[in-house]
């Protein structure tokens, strides 16, 4: 059985002339927070890491494109987007528990096993940045089940999210051709670290960052199992070739 064709393989040319542009998504973390779910639960600086994405849409963002804007349910992430609401001239959030964090059966209980794993004490005003390293990386977030969702639980959650999303883009192509959906969503990092350091190869002990952005351009051709997708992070971009029946990602070229 033949393989999925592949930009950058011979006939590349031929084939990326015929692939057409889908969509876009902006996806980005919540800016920066105390964790005090309190709306908007997100600091100052937070709030300017926010609008500065919002500034870097609008930039990019060409006649065509039709802004839809998601959030997760969380209010650090709800208020993000009420930044982003009026600086990109949306009517609407919509609120999806596609992209939201990680979830715990009993938070008291899952606060005492980071403290007993960390030695930190999550009451107390630390550097954030444990705990970001915590859920990015540390084994017990996929073996204490009991506790909380699997790391590799929410990273299949992320990867049928994006299957969601191309698919939605078709009909949305359909229904408005004139039209180009472009997605911009606030989630966690629990959602997206796993993404950019499969793809770009982050080291452990830098995460994604409160307020930063994963842009991608979604490509599709005849063949619409395998979507070409370019993504954008930290100022690389790589191809990606995602499979939507599979749910998995192969890493192509990467531009300079």
């Amino acid at each position: 059985m033949a393989g999925p064709e592949k930009l950058g393989q011979g006939g590349s040319a031929e084939r990326e002339r015929s692939l057409r542009l889908l969509g876009k998504i902006s996806i980005m973390r919540h800016g920066e927070t105390r964790y005090t779910n309190v709306y908007p639960d997100i600091t100052e600086i937070g709030q300017q890491q926010i609008a500065a994405n919002a500034q870097k849409i609008k930039a990019g963002k060409t006649p065509e494109e039709q802004l839809i804007l998601i959030s997760s349910p969380s209010i650090r992430a709800l208020g993000s987007a009420g930044v982003l609401k009026p600086e990109l001239e949306v009517e609407d959030i919509h609120i999806s528990k596609k992209i939201k964090s990680t979830t715990a059966k009993d938070w008291h209980k899952a606060d005492a096993a980071f403290t007993e794993l960390t030695g930190i004490k999550t009451e107390d005003d630390i550097d954030f940045r444990n705990w970001d390293r915590f859920v990015a990386h540390h084994p017990a977030l996929n073996e204490r089940i009991d506790l909380w969702e699997p790391r590799s639980r929410v990273e299949q959650r992320s990867l049928r999210g994006l299957k969601y999303v191309i698919e939605f883009f078709r009909r949305y192509k359909l229904a408005n051709p004139d039209k180009l959906p472009h997605l911009v969503g606030v989630s966690h990092i629990e959602f997206l670290n796993h993404f950019v350091e499969k793809i770009f190869r982050i080291p452990e002990n830098n995460p994604l960052q409160f307020g930063e952005m994963v842009e991608m351009t979604i490509l599709e051709g005849e063949e619409t199992r395998h979507i070409p997708i370019a993504i954008t992070f930290r100022g690389a971009t790589k191809k990606i070739l995602f499979d939507a029946r599979m749910r998995s990602i192969e890493i192509l070229e990467e531009n300079r």
